[in-house]
């Protein structure tokens, strides 16, 4: 169990603080534009689906975000298979984690590393969750900017006793990325939404790196037919913490990802104050 935790500058209510009325919807499975809507529409995407009861320990690479090797990651076979997995709440210590576990902040496991990884600060993790469906107090997940439009874009940034640049893609880094986000563009963000939560009692939730999200955005169980993923709304583009270029707008300034998540639909560049979802984890 972790120790760090990431301090907010000041309290932001997450339900509706950043309603939007605009969306991004999935260009096939290949990218993301923006489209006027009032809320994240469905998009056509490949379901990406597995057989149930596998478990996928191969590489899932996006555009030019490297690729993540999971220790144990894949679908459940069914709903009863994730109801069981789901009532038994671990810690990942006295209590172990599995996948599709409750997790200490209430969210659902989907990601564990029985040896650990690096989380934070020199702390060591085994287990991500995700927050659960409702966690903004809304039936889906709010809608925010990776930076607002008056704040200049970043290369780094100093706060809580270290310097980040939220570039870091990989497995462990988005509680990093979002300190470095909420510094340089402040709350009013989709990573100050997610670092907002404060389910489950716990205060360390964050926006996903973008190796995260692609393992949040697989199906926890497939049954061939139906689809269910840790809490997301499928069809809809979502940000992560993993920024691509420092500058403030531009093609492939931050990136985000689309559900289901499959080789084509991860890691996409786009404009940082472009609106899109927003979904916390946390690493415990």
């Amino acid at each position: 169990m972790k120790s760090s935790h990431l301090r907010m500058p000041s309290p932001l209510a997450v339900g509706g603080v950043l309603a939007l009325a605009a969306t991004l919807l999935l260009a096939g499975c290949g990218g993301a534009s923006s489209a006027d809507s009032s809320s994240p529409g469905s998009a056509s995407t490949d379901t990406g689906s597995t057989s149930g009861g596998s478990t996928d320990t191969g590489s899932t690479s996006g555009d030019s975000t490297g690729s993540v090797n999971p220790a144990v990651v894949g679908t459940l076979a069914d709903s009863a298979a994730a109801a069981a997995a789901a009532a038994v709440t671990c810690d990942g210590s006295s209590v172990p984690c599995q996948l599709g576990n409750t997790g200490p902040g209430g969210g659902l496991v989907f990601y564990v590393d029985p040896a650990g990884f690096a989380c934070d600060e020199g702390a060591t993790c085994t287990a991500l969750e995700g927050a659960p469906a409702g966690w903004s107090g809304q039936a889906d997940d709010p809608i925010g900017v990776w930076c607002m439009e008056d704040q200049p874009g970043f290369a780094t940034v100093s706060t809580d006793g270290g310097t980040y640049d939220a570039f870091s893609t990989t497995i462990g880094t988005g509680l990093a990325n979002t300190r470095a986000i909420v510094e340089a563009c402040g709350p009013a963000t989709a990573a100050g939404v997610a670092s907002a939560y404060t389910g489950g009692g716990q205060d360390d939730w964050y926006l996903p790196s973008m190796g995260e999200f692609m393992l949040l955005a697989r199906p926890m169980y497939d049954t061939g037919t139906t689809q269910v993923w840790n809490g997301l709304n499928n069809g809809w583009v979502y940000w992560t913490s993993s920024q691509a270029d420092p500058d403030f707008i531009g093609p492939n300034a931050a990136y985000n990802g689309g559900v289901p998540m499959t080789e084509g639909n991860g890691g996409i560049g786009t404009v940082k104050t472009d609106p899109a979802t927003v979904h916390p984890i946390r690493a415990f």
